[in-house]
């Protein structure tokens, strides 16, 4: 069997985690964390709430299997949905939600077998290759949608709504009719004024939500479609400044003055959801 490599964040239950592995496999110190000798591989535990495994392939899931948390306790019913969103805080490029169906326990594993994580930890390279994964995937047991809004469309959206949550209600039950119908959607948390699970009644909105794997695709699914569009549509120069979050939007208008910028930024972009 060939030999993987798999990076996984568990930051929210690391304690565990380690505890959990400790029972089961020989443990040594290495440079800020802990590293775990199991009989197809190597586990390698660091204090910043990364895990990576190197070995078999067959041995990651037998390590998943140990340290995944209690489906019953964790909000995990299926078949179910995962969904997040990409560009909310961005001035620069499109809005994009997305959500993941997945029909089973064991499809649910197979997402945490390739590593999927929130897409703020994983590398360019790895999300896209984590994305191709998705669409090679059998779409008897699992699907993705998601829904774009072009700057321009977010703008006329926000001129009519005047509330970003509002328009994420929207584009989230958009992409969530695109699937077949599940027994729970989990969606990351996205203003305390959201009001999708009044439009969809087994909707659970949950910080911090991509521990699960399923909201941790669409969080990948989510930011590939919104760099796609980027890439697409936008010089990389002017991207590149479009980008700096640390400098005003103000700032940023002034240093590409005699650029026409508007169809690639959120005219209506605020910093807070309202």
């Amino acid at each position: 069997m060939a030999k993987i490599t798999r990076t996984v964040n568990v930051k929210e239950n690391l304690e565990e985690v380690i505890s959990s592995l400790k029972e089961r496999y020989p443990v040594k110190s290495i440079p800020y964390g802990m590293q775990f000798m199991t009989d197809k591989g190597v586990v390698s535990v660091y204090t910043s709430g990364k895990l990576v495994y190197q070995g078999e392939e067959e041995g990651l899931y037998e390590v998943f299997r140990l340290i995944m948390p209690d489906e019953e306790s964790s909000n995990m019913i299926f078949p179910g949905i995962g969904c997040d969103e990409a560009g909310k805080g961005e001035y620069l490029g499109p809005l994009v939600v997305s959500c993941v169906w997945v029909r089973d326990g064991k499809t649910y594993r197979n997402l945490q077998g390739q590593g999927f994580m929130d897409s703020k930890h994983v590398n360019k390279n790895r999300l896209f290759d984590l994305y191709e994964w998705l669409k090679k995937a059998d779409e008897k047991f699992l699907k993705v949608s998601y829904v774009l809004y072009t700057p321009r469309q977010f703008d006329i959206a926000y001129e009519r709504m005047g509330n970003i949550a509002r328009i994420l209600d929207h584009m989230y039950v958009e992409a969530i009719l695109k699937l077949p119908l599940s027994n729970r959607v989990i969606i990351d948390r996205y203003s305390k004024g959201a009001l999708i699970d009044r439009f969809i009644k087994n909707a659970i909105l949950e910080v911090g939500a991509e521990k699960y794997f399923h909201v941790a695709a669409a969080s990948v699914v989510a930011k590939v479609i919104y760099e796609k569009w980027v890439e697409h549509y936008v010089p990389k120069d002017v991207a590149d400044i479009l980008r700096q979050s640390h400098v005003s939007i103000n700032e940023r208008k002034r240093t590409l003055s005699g650029i026409d910028i508007s169809r690639w930024v959120k005219n209506a972009f605020k910093t807070q959801m309202e």
